[in-house]
């Protein structure tokens, strides 16, 4: 977890967002791999953990992803604020009904809002002395619709420079509802999200039971 974060930090994320997806099957570590690693770059980062499967529809997905996104650079780059704000409120439209939101795309100078918000924010963020890394444990908690929120949001919507993704799922699931989705090649599709996938070895039960061993062990003693 240590050489992974180092190894991220050394990785150029100047112009645009980067993302390593942590993958193995349900059960193996993940989680626990995700939590070393935020322990291995604490101080060299902000940090923002994200936890869309707490979200009821897609929509709120993003609202809440930029909400939180908006609390933490708040206290880092207050000119950021605003941007973020507006920046979220004409991705969702206004919270106009769904069957609205394909007309309000037409109205004049919707679309250059959108691209100068943007713009705003990846020059706010490049001023930034430290890079904002945003985990996402289990992914595949999600339903297809809010699991392709959130691979739209790290790809294309919130891909900001100085910025890191680190995403932990179980592949099979997340390739299956992608596919559901009706996205040909749904390998490469995630591919070109995460450009590294750890993929993490499956623990063997002797392993796990010894840990669990010296853990009682340790207790014992701690309890005197």
């Amino acid at each position: 977890a240590k050489k992974v974060s180092e190894w991220l930090f050394n990785t150029d994320i100047s112009e645009s967002a980067f993302a390593v997806g942590i993958t193995s099957e349900w059960g193996s570590g993940k989680t626990s791999f995700l939590l070393d690693m935020k322990k291995a770059m604490k101080g060299m980062c902000y940090q923002i953990d994200f936890k869309p499967w707490h979200c009821q529809t897609p929509d709120q997905i993003v609202n809440e992803f930029f909400e939180l996104f908006r609390k933490t650079i708040k206290e880092i780059y207050s000119p950021l604020q605003k941007p973020i704000v507006r920046y979220a409120q004409l991705l969702s439209d206004a919270g106009l009904p769904s069957y609205v939101k394909p007309l309000f795309g037409l109205i004049p100078g919707m679309g250059h809002s959108i691209d100068s918000y943007k713009s705003k924010i990846e020059c706010g963020l490049k001023q930034l002395d430290k890079p904002v890394v945003v985990t996402i444990d289990d992914m595949d908690r999600l339903a297809a619709d809010e699991l392709f929120e959130v691979l739209r949001l790290i790809r294309n919507t919130a891909a900001f420079p100085n910025l890191i993704y680190i995403a932990c799922y179980d592949k099979a699931y997340v390739v299956r509802q992608i596919t559901n989705m009706g996205i040909e090649e749904s390998d490469l599709y995630l591919e070109k999200i995460f450009p590294l996938e750890l993929s993490l070895p499956k623990t063997e039960d002797e392993s796990l039971i010894e840990t669990f061993r010296r853990s009682m062990i340790d207790m014992y003693f701690l309890q005197g």
